[in-house]
């Protein structure tokens, strides 16, 4: 496993809410259809106009492919509500662990060692498919006047 960071900064906190609908409805679908993608984490407090993303990839390929392919049509996207353009960090080493509230956990990882089996009710499933999808329910299709 290999995951992307990177560190936006919004044009103002009033474009707050368009940047999260953006990038819920026109950015997460586009990273969905790409080839090793596994799944995106964002980090923001109320407030602040920092925002940090990070996806998961399969292989640091699929990663590099992303980036060279399609980055740029997501920096355009987002173009209206970030200001100028991200610092990209990469990691080679990946632990990802979610745990149910019951002691139980799923670790996700790209080395052997520090995977652990999924619970027999939960066999066959992954987090990316059990996970719910982000809402949308805060956008809106009318525009300010």
């Amino acid at each position: 496993m290999f995951a992307r960071k990177a560190f936006f900064r919004l044009k103002s906190i009033s474009v707050s809410s368009e940047f999260q609908c953006t990038f819920d409805n026109e950015i997460l679908p586009l990273l969905s259809s790409q080839k090793g993608f596994i799944g995106e984490l964002m980090l923001a407090n109320p407030g602040s106009l920092e925002r940090i993303t990070t996806s998961l990839w399969e292989s640091a390929a699929d990663a590099e492919r992303y980036q060279a392919n399609v980055y740029s049509r997501v920096l355009k996207i987002l173009s209206k509500t970030i200001d100028g353009t991200p610092k990209i960090h990469t990691f080679d080493q990946v632990v990802f662990t979610l745990h149910n509230g019951e002691n139980e956990a799923v670790r996700i990882s790209g080395y052997p060692e520090a995977a652990t089996a999924l619970p027999k009710e939960r066999a066959g499933s992954s987090p990316r498919n059990t996970l719910s999808t982000p809402s949308t329910s805060a956008c809106s299709s009318s525009s300010p006047a």
